[in-house]
């Protein structure tokens, strides 16, 4: 039986301060690691930089009108950009070698794609690395996520990076990434942004993290699920890019359970995940 994450902790102000305290740090993180559009002048024009940043600011004063709108509750935009930065900042969980990069605001706004994981690739015949695009949210917002991703081997079209810079230092687009989500709860991510905070003198707490397991498992059934939903359409060239990623993560999760114990804590959202994955995308039992 799965544990999980939740519970009740941290409440009235000291969970207020933990919030903002975890937020004011996710904000450094991301700005430290934050792909910045002025650093491609050598490879597109200033104006189609200032086109690109032009268009951010314009969606940015969108969104700031319509959280104005509506009710929402004020946690609710620090968490997400706390829980972004977790993500970023435990490079460990997607493997010992692997880089997380913080997207450019374009990337960001007009692709939807918040972090990038650079992974190197495990077996022979995989030389290099790859990029995997990685979305994080909290909540049922991952249904549109998964959407947006099935649209897009329905079409055959995966998305693109714009702005990248690899650890090689190449610099320019990446064509035809493969996406997937990292969901949790609320709950999960206000205990991690508690984790993130006690990560500032032991960076082990953060990568030691229970939750990675539960990111793992979502990445390895949506790769799985997708290769099969792409395959099922016809789509077999996008069905092998999702199948070689999936090896690459399988072999990932082998290699954290030889540092860190699963303790199958897991919360409501992967259950959530998995019924959703199979039914709109028709997969059936794994």
């Amino acid at each position: 039986m799965r544990s999980s994450f939740e519970g009740q902790f941290s409440k009235g102000v000291e969970r207020r301060e933990i919030i903002d305290k975890a937020y004011a740090l996710a904000q450094e993180i991301i700005k430290r690691t934050q792909i910045e559009e002025t650093d491609f002048s050598g490879i597109y024009s200033p104006e189609e930089i200032a086109k690109d940043r032009g268009y951010v600011a314009r969606r940015a004063a969108e969104f700031k009108k319509d959280l104005e709108k509506i009710e929402t509750n004020p946690e609710n935009p620090k968490l997400g950009v706390i829980f972004e930065a977790i993500v970023v900042a435990a490079r460990e969980w997607f493997g010992k070698n692997a880089q997380m990069i913080k997207t450019s605001k374009y990337d960001d706004v007009a692709n939807g794609i918040d972090v990038i994981a650079e992974l190197p690739k495990k077996e022979k015949n995989y030389a290099g690395e790859v990029g995997l695009a990685v979305d994080v949210t909290f909540s049922n917002e991952f249904e549109d996520e998964i959407d947006r991703i099935k649209k897009e081997i329905e079409e055959g079209k995966l998305p693109k990076i714009k702005y990248f810079e690899s650890r090689q230092r190449k610099k320019g687009s990446i064509p035809d990434v493969v996406r997937v989500i990292v969901c949790a709860s609320k709950e999960t991510v206000m205990k991690l942004a508690e984790t993130l905070l006690t990560a500032l003198k032991n960076p082990q707490n953060l990568f030691e993290h229970q939750f990675q397991f539960q990111a793992l498992d979502e990445i390895i059934f949506q790769l799985r699920a997708f290769e099969e939903y792409a395959r099922l359409l016809g789509k077999n060239d996008l069905a092998e890019r999702y199948k070689k990623i999936l090896t690459l993560m399988r072999v990932v999760k082998k290699e954290r359970l030889e540092t860190v114990t699963d303790q199958h804590e897991r919360d409501l959202m992967v259950d959530r995940l998995e019924d959703y994955l199979s039914s709109s995308l028709k997969t059936g039992e794994n």
